[in-house]
């Protein structure tokens, strides 16, 4: 019912699963919190944090006091509950939560045993998006390990906890050293499981996806073909695997500018989707968004802003005005007539969506940040750095509190408000942002991560710009040792 966008239906079905069970079993039996998790994630997704909150943190203090606070039950509602906490931004307790879990399980089952296995996964899975990619990595790590030994190494689960650590690598931006793990696991599932099973078609996929950000285009093109081949004869071309296969064949074929074979690609997932999920459809609204992105870089821009016109419409037709939805698809409308020159519209919707975030979720919350953010990027490119400037310190005043100095989302707040100092003449504020944020991302990120290349190149500009020539020679030269280690010699970048 969910899928089908009947949400009250669903939600009714829900509360009448978990009345029964906790009457008939108790509040406190596994498959009562089977439904009591299940009608949390339900509210969270319809915005009702508050009440999915309660309900979790009430069924923990029940449990603690008749189980204690490391019986396996409690430890489950603890791992449910961080779940929502990261749902409603609320990282830092999760950290903690999952910290108890993960030590209370160990504690408690010893350290191979698969739940302490899958706690640490948990937590580094958290840690990862936290940019905490050292403990995520060294937890990873552990987590192959213990599943090697345990399982052996070409059982699924080994394998998945492979695929865990090359995407983390990947995001923390090795991707060299990502390479081999991710290839490996590939090829493992393929040879064990067989070339079309799901597991197998997860992994290539993943590959395929790292290839590309190597620079790799041709070998990611191939692997995904492959998947796609196979997704459409195993699982139908209507799935939502196989439709994303389509998405990422678009996304590759994008970035070697063969914009009308990606344009097939996007417009066969979109009448797909409409037609298997209906125009309303969230993953349905995602295909058309990308398609109109696209028709700006063929210069069908008018179509574009059609496309973009009815997948806000369907946006809020289905999920209503204050969904989370809503606001992504305004924002994409907004970019799509700034390409067009229509900048006074575009600033207007801007605006006008930024007033209804603050009014649903709050000033200080991840979705009117972004927006924020948006909005300050917009102005800042078209010319109103005086007025981009307070927004930007809003950014990332935010994003501190949220994510913490450190992580990615925050560095790169930093580094554009840097810039935007550069713009109006701070240089000495903007240099000195620069550098901090330059230290904190190779402290956090390594020095071959992405992001903190860039913001080393661009203290290297700021740098010259100051006429601090001698400065900037050993800068550069940073820069591009670590590009060459983390890319390859050959990399475009």
């Amino acid at each position: 019912l969910n899928t089908m966008g009947r949400h009250q239906e669903a939600e009714a079905f829900y509360r009448s699963a978990l009345e029964a069970r906790g009457t008939a079993l108790g509040r406190v039996h596994p498959d009562t919190l089977q439904s009591l998790n299940g009608l949390a994630a339900h509210l969270v997704g319809r915005g009702e944090n508050g009440e999915a909150e309660a309900l979790l943190r009430d069924v923990l203090a029940e449990s603690k006091e008749r189980l204690g606070n490391t019986h396996p039950t409690t430890l489950t509602i603890l791992n449910n509950l961080a779940v929502i906490l990261q749902k409603v931004w609320k990282l830092q307790e999760a950290e903690l939560l999952l910290r108890r879990v993960m030590e209370g399980t160990i504690a408690t089952m010893g350290p191979e045993h698969p739940e302490s296995v899958q706690a640490l996964d948990n937590l580094a899975a958290l840690l990862k998006s936290l940019g905490k990619f050292k403990e995520g990595e060294a937890l990873y790590r552990q987590s192959w390990q213990s599943r090697t030994v345990k399982l052996g190494a070409d059982h699924p689960d080994t394998l998945a906890s492979m695929n865990n650590l090359g995407l983390l690598l990947k995001v923390a931006g090795k991707y060299r050293e990502a390479e081999p793990v991710m290839q490996q696991a590939a090829e493992r599932a393929e040879a064990i499981l067989g070339p079309s099973h799901p597991c197998t078609l997860r992994l290539l996929d993943n590959a395929a996806l790292l290839m590309q950000e190597l620079g790799k285009h041709q070998q990611a093109e191939s692997i995904l073909h492959k998947v796609l081949d196979r997704r459409e004869l195993a699982f139908g071309p209507g799935h939502p695997e196989t439709l994303q296969t389509l998405d990422h064949l678009a996304a590759v074929l994008q970035a070697v500018q063969r914009w009308a074979q990606a344009d097939q690609f996007l417009q066969r997932a979109w009448q797909a989707r409409e037609a298997c999920l209906g125009p309303t459809h969230p993953d349905t609204i995602t295909s058309i968004n990308s398609r109109a992105a696209l028709l700006v870089k063929l210069k069908r821009r008018q179509e574009a802003v059609e496309l973009v016109r009815k997948a806000l419409a369907a946006n809020e037709e289905s999920l209503g005005h204050v969904h989370n939805g809503t606001f992504q698809w305004v924002g994409s409308l907004a970019d799509v007539l700034q390409d067009l020159g229509r900048k006074v519209e575009a600033e207007q919707l801007y605006r006008k969506v930024l007033a209804r975030a603050e009014e649903v979720y709050g000033p200080a919350h991840p979705t009117t940040i972004s927006i924020v953010n948006d909005l300050a990027s917009f102005l800042a490119d078209i010319g109103e750095v005086i007025e981009a400037e307070p927004l930007l310190r809003r950014v990332v005043k935010a994003r501190e509190s949220i994510w913490g100095p450190a992580h990615p989302d925050t560095l790169q707040s930093l580094s554009r408000l840097a810039t935007q100092l550069t713009v109006v003449g701070e240089l000495d504020e903007a240099l000195e942002i620069s550098q901090k944020v330059a230290d904190l991302s190779v402290e956090a990120c390594g020095g071959s991560h992405p992001i903190s290349l860039t913001i080393l190149h661009s203290t290297a500009k700021l740098l010259q710009k100051m006429g601090r020539h001698a400065e900037v020679d050993p800068v550069l030269q940073r820069c591009f040792q670590a590009g060459q280690a983390a890319l390859g010699t050959t990399h475009t970048q």
